[in-house]
């Protein structure tokens, strides 16, 4: 599997869901405290709050795009 997806997407603030895709730069997640996915193994994806990655979106900071490709790609093994 070799694919651009979903690293391009987390540099973005975009984060790939069950429910579909969801752009982490929206005001609607700045006080939003749930993680982006409770049940996966990743730890990118359920250690750390919509609310934080938000931030980090917004702040361009590194982090952000790190931790968001990070779950992209656990979520597309998954």
């Amino acid at each position: 599997f070799d694919c651009v997806l979903p690293t391009r997407s987390g540099r973005h603030g975009q984060a790939w869901t069950w429910d579909g895709p969801i752009n982490l730069k929206g005001a609607r997640f700045a006080e939003d405290d749930t993680p982006l996915d409770p049940d996966s193994d990743c730890p990118a994806s359920r250690g750390y709050s919509k609310a934080y990655l938000h931030h980090l979106v917004k702040a361009e900071e590194i982090l952000g795009q790190v931790l968001l490709s990070w779950h992209n790609i656990a979520f597309f093994q998954a």
